[in-house]
């Protein structure tokens, strides 16, 4: 990976960096991105944790080639996933070349917002006819700069406003997945929540393109109706393996297990808060129908 980003430090020698909401997170990005300013990289490390989506969106928004997301597992492992221009995972063949040097200077850290553009880029494709109601429970969202900021939002802050007797969402520390409990306290599966949000994607928003899922979406694509060809890529159960797919197609929605959706038009990496603004679009149609 350092040879990867090096090589292209050569031409660009700064990179942007982000963190998960996961603990520790923040002084290991500090750590790593001290590193690569002693290997001659610039590092523009977000003020606080974000979003996968949201450095992915900055790479694209900025023409910045390369970036960084840190985070870890249940092991205590952390990972380094390096990203390419177009805001996904690095070519994993480009990556994977062992040679090691150092430019020949010394590198900077600065801080950077990462937010801004994200919280834009979601509400760019929202749909500001739906969202009058307050649909949550609860809400954990584990960025607290960004909630910061979306409290400050008539758009958003309804998202915190708990209402009885309804459904539940928290957000991944890396924000990829929103869990869902119903009102019966039961888990929504992601099966559900692809179909639910696929019916409308296409039957209400005119949406299209490929649909990326693991083995067995072909299947499970039959009971959207769609009455058009569309092509469906069944790959194996990865969201890296995801994402790198979905930053090279013409996507409508790409899906895997535990919970991750991919959404045309943002990042291809999951995001659950663009999941829950969509549901919450769903849930307002369907009830104006009732009307």
């Amino acid at each position: 990976m350092v040879s990867y980003l090096l090589g292209i430090g050569r031409n660009f020698p700064s990179l942007l960096m982000g963190f998960s909401a996961r603990k520790g997170a923040r002084s290991i990005a500090w750590e790593i991105a001290d590193y690569f300013t002693h290997i001659g990289l610039n590092v523009f490390i977000s003020k606080g944790a974000v979003p996968i989506s949201a450095l992915s969106i900055s790479l694209i928004k900025r023409n910045i080639p390369m970036g960084v997301y840190i985070d870890g597992d249940d092991s205590d492992a952390w990972h380094v996933l390096p990203l390419a221009a177009h805001g996904g995972p690095a070519d994993p063949i480009e990556n994977q070349n062992p040679t090691v040097f150092s430019l020949p200077f010394s590198g900077v850290i600065g801080e950077t917002d990462l937010s801004d553009l994200y919280l834009k880029s979601i509400e760019s494709l929202t749909d500001f006819r739906f969202h009058t109601d307050t649909l949550l429970s609860q809400f954990v969202f584990p960025f607290p700069e960004i909630q910061k900021k979306m409290l400050e939002s008539d758009f958003w802050k309804k998202l915190f406003d708990p209402r009885q007797d309804s459904i539940s969402a928290t957000i991944s520390d890396d924000g990829q997945i929103v869990g869902l409990i119903s009102t019966t306290g039961k888990k929504i599966p992601i099966e559900e929540v692809f179909l639910t949000l696929g019916k409308y994607l296409i039957n209400v928003r005119g949406s299209w393109g490929t649909i990326i899922g693991p083995p067995g979406t072909e299947i499970l694509a039959q009971k959207l109706s769609i009455k058009k060809m569309i092509e469906i890529q069944e790959i194996p159960n990865d969201p890296i393996e995801l994402s790198y797919r979905a930053g090279f197609s013409d996507l409508l929605l790409g899906w895997c297990q535990p919970g991750y959706l991919v959404h045309q038009g943002h990042s291809p990496f999951g995001d659950g808060l663009l999941t829950l603004t969509y549901l919450f679009e769903t849930w307002d149609w369907e009830k104006s129908l009732k009307k």
